[in-house]
C-alpha cells in the first residue's frame, strides 16, 4: 500500500513488476488479495518490456468479472482472442469476486509488448485509466532468423489489435492523462504519473461519496 503521506486518508495499493514471466502470477494474486479493501489500485508498468503474452488474460481476471477480450492476435493462419479469465477463488481456496474498485495503470516509453497488450486492453474496455507517457509501440511477437551472410533478421510473426480494433504496434498506448517526463520533477523526486493516478483514485472516492449523500 502507498504511504498515507501520498494518499491522505485513502488506501491505495501499488503493484510493480519488471517482466511478464510465470513466477509473477502467484505474488500478483497475493498482492491483489491483500488489497481487496483498498480505495483503488495502481499497476506500474513503466520500464516493463513485456514477456509471456498468455499471462495477460489471467492477471486481467483479477479486475474483470466477465471473460471480456483484451484484444486479438492474428497470424496468417490463426486468430486468438485474449479473453480475461475472471479470478473467483484465491490460492488458499476462498471464494472472492474480482476487484471492482478504481484501477490506474502507469506506462512510459519503455513499456512494451505484453505490458502494452494489458494496458491497451484494460483501457479499451474502460476498466482502467492510463497515466504517464506514450508506450513503446512494440507489441508484436517476433522471431530471429539467421541469414546466409551471418546477419540476423528480426521479424514479426503476428498482428495484435485492442478490443476496439486499434493497433498498438507503432502507435503505442496513449495515456488518458499524459504526464510529461520533466527534468525539474526528476530533480525534485516528484513522480508526476504516480501522483496523477493517486489524485484520480481519490477523486473517484469523493465522487462516490457525493452520490451516496
Amino acid at each position: 500500500m502507498l504511504d498515507e503521506s501520498q494518499t491522505g486518508s485513502a488506501r491505495i495499493g501499488l503493484i510493480r513488476f519488471n517482466f511478464w514471466t510465470i513466477p509473477i502470477n502467484a505474488p500478483f494474486g497475493r498482492a491483489v488479495d491483500e488489497m481487496r479493501d483498498a480505495d483503488g489500485i495502481i499497476i506500474d508498468l513503466r520500464g516493463n518490456p513485456g514477456g509471456i503474452g498468455g499471462l495477460a488474460p489471467g492477471l486481467a481476471g483479477h479486475f474483470l468479472s466477465e471473460p471480456l477480450s483484451l484484444g486479438t492476435m492474428r497470424t496468417r493462419d490463426n486468430r486468438a482472442e485474449f479473453r480475461a479469465n475472471p479470478r473467483r477463488v484465491t490460492a488458499d481456496g476462498r471464494l472472492v469476486e474480482p476487484y471492482a474498485g478504481p484501477l490506474a495503470i502507469l506506462v512510459d516509453a519503455t513499456t512494451g509488448s505484453t505490458s502494452e497488450l494489458f494496458a491497451a486492453g484494460m483501457q479499451g474496455l474502460g476498466r482502467a485509466r492510463v497515466f504517464g507517457q506514450r508506450s513503446a509501440g512494440a507489441a508484436l511477437p517476433s522471431l530471429v532468423d539467421r541469414l546466409p551472410n551471418g546477419d540476423s533478421l528480426l521479424h514479426a510473426t503476428a498482428d495484435f489489435t485492442g478490443p476496439d480494433g486499434t493497433p498498438i504496434e507503432g502507435r503505442g498506448v496513449i495515456p488518458d492523462e499524459p504526464t510529461p517526463l520533466r527534468r525539474q520533477d526528476l530533480l525534485a523526486g516528484v513522480d508526476a504519473a504516480l501522483d496523477a493516478g493517486v489524485a484520480w483514485i481519490i477523486s473517484q472516492g469523493e465522487a462516490s461519496s457525493a452520490q451516496q449523500r
